[in-house]
């Protein structure tokens, strides 16, 4: 009884690990080429769209933006028409003379659920201001 006991774990180590080796082999679907997105506040407190909304037929499958200007941003996520400041997400400024110098922050269509953002995004700030988006649609 022992003997068999010890070949059926022997024979179920094996199945565990084969199948450990073929999932570390296969590939991801949504792998995608990144699109950039980057620009200029045109207008000052008016917000502009940096991504369109994601259809069924052509889903995001991740983005970022990040501020590159000299004040704070903010991104909107939902129809530009309801977009607010107050119902927005802040991104701060970098700060090159800061100790240590800082990066402007960023916002990620990521969700702490897997998923991603398929809603309209949109972007405030300064006039001129600039800022650096990529997405994978």
């Amino acid at each position: 009884m022992l003997v068999r006991m010890r070949g059926a774990a022997a024979v179920l180590a094996f199945v565990l690990f084969a199948n450990a080796a073929v999932a570390q082999q296969k590939t991801n679907p949504f792998l995608s080429t990144s699109t950039r997105e980057s620009g200029t506040i045109a207008t000052g407190g008016t917000f502009q769209q940096v991504f369109a909304a994601a259809t069924s037929a052509a889903p995001r499958n991740g983005c970022l933006i990040q501020n590159t200007g000299s004040a704070m941003q903010y991104v909107f996520v939902g129809p530009i028409a309801s977009a607010t400041e107050a119902t927005s997400y802040q991104i701060q400024p970098p700060n090159a003379s800061g100790t240590p110098p800082t990066q402007g922050g960023a916002f990620s269509c990521a969700t702490l659920t897997g998923g991603v953002v398929q809603d309209q995004i949109s972007i405030a700030g300064n006039s001129s201001d600039t800022f650096t988006a990529t997405s994978q649609p």
